[in-house]
């Protein structure tokens, strides 16, 4: 069966779902979309350092249009997080796929060199717990953030002579470019993310359980479950053609099995984040 491609309006008449990956699992990049959605659904403060306020599918920067991720951020600021999902990702000279997400990275950057500056973009790589080498390249990522100066990046990173080098000596290789300083940039707009949703039993996956089953009161672990499978099925459902899903639709989309007590509850989100627009329209003014 064909794969269903962007502005593709055909009917799917298969029982298959056309993003269904191997084996009969939900491919990597929609279960990271569900594990977005529950931090948005609980206003959770996410790993991208801010809360999430909509996820788009299937939408970005070529090489990263798996999923756009709007940020609310503790300033009040939104920032754009363009995500590319992959369960194995080398981060290595050798690797065809490191070579182009570095490539992929590079034009992000030169099409909207302001925006990634000011840290209004950046990009998310999410990559399965067991993906090779995903912690050193995480750490390179979070030092050449948090280095503004290109020369003291380089200096700190030599002066490591561990895994963190020869991380560094893998990025340069694959960059095929001699231009450092815009190497360290694009490291520094780039998000590594691990995670372990490979299954019910996954670490993550039953985290994710544990956090949905809080909402209610007493703990309804049953209905966590039966809600993370609705989100994940209704993800499926609009995530062929470019959908997006915020508080909003979420409601609409599997609003029954949404709990309805608590700090949890839809009115008290949105409520909350009314507030929040209404502090960022007063500090404009």
């Amino acid at each position: 069966m064909a794969m269903i491609r962007k502005g593709d309006t055909r009917t799917v008449t298969s029982d298959v779902h056309p993003f269904s990956g191997g084996g009969g699992g939900i491919i990597f990049e929609y279960e990271v979309a569900t594990l977005l959605t529950v931090e948005m659904l609980l206003s959770r403060f996410t790993r991208h350092q801010g809360v999430v306020s909509s996820i788009s599918l299937q939408v970005g920067p070529p090489g990263f249009d798996d999923q756009t991720v709007v940020l609310e951020l503790p300033d009040q600021n939104t920032r754009r997080i363009h995500v590319q999902c992959r369960v194995s990702q080398p981060f290595t000279r050798s690797s065809a796929k490191f070579v182009a997400l570095l490539t992929d990275a590079k034009m992000a950057l030169l099409n909207d060199p302001a925006a990634f500056t000011a840290g209004e973009r950046r990009l998310a790589v999410y990559v399965g717990a067991h993906s090779p080498a995903h912690t050193t390249m995480t750490q390179l990522c979070d030092l050449a953030r948090a280095t503004s100066r290109t020369t003291d990046f380089i200096h700190v990173v030599e002066a490591n002579r561990g895994s963190l080098f020869s991380r560094w000596r893998h990025c340069l290789d694959a960059f095929q470019d001699p231009d450092v300083e815009q190497l360290h940039q694009i490291l520094a707009i780039i998000e590594v993310c691990s995670v372990d949703l490979q299954g019910r039993s996954s670490l993550d996956h039953i985290d994710i359980v544990n956090r949905l089953a809080e909402a209610w009161t007493p703990k309804d672990f049953g209905a966590a479950r039966t809600l993370l499978d609705a989100i994940r099925a209704y993800l499926q459902t609009i995530g062929p053609f470019g959908g997006t899903v915020d508080p909003a639709s979420l409601e609409r989309g599997v609003g029954n099995l949404l709990p309805n007590i608590g700090a949890y509850t839809r009115r008290s989100i949105l409520s909350r984040r009314r507030d929040a627009s209404r502090l960022r329209i007063a500090g404009s003014l």
